[in-house]
């Protein structure tokens, strides 16, 4: 998910789309916050609005996705990063 979207950012797209799957009973998709704000200030937005983790922009990014999709694999109710 872009964080910087425009028109709706991935902040508010990620909000909705949790409360779409609690309404309706669903299960949670991973959802993995793509952003050049990587603080523990912006980290903490993004765990709060339910993401499920968050790589930053400019990093490897293939191989940044690999290590967090792993580590969702083995611990799903963690918020990742690239940097775990």
């Amino acid at each position: 998910m872009d964080i910087g979207m425009p028109g709706i950012d991935g902040i508010e797209t990620t909000s909705r789309i949790r409360a779409i799957e609690k309404a309706n009973g669903y299960d949670a998709v991973n959802i993995l916050g793509l952003t050049g704000n990587y603080n523990e200030t912006y980290l903490m937005r993004y765990k709060d609005c339910g993401m499920n983790g968050c790589i930053a922009k400019g990093k490897l990014l293939v191989d940044a996705m690999k290590k967090v999709i792993s580590t969702l694999e083995d611990d799903p109710d963690k918020f990742v990063t690239d940097t775990n």
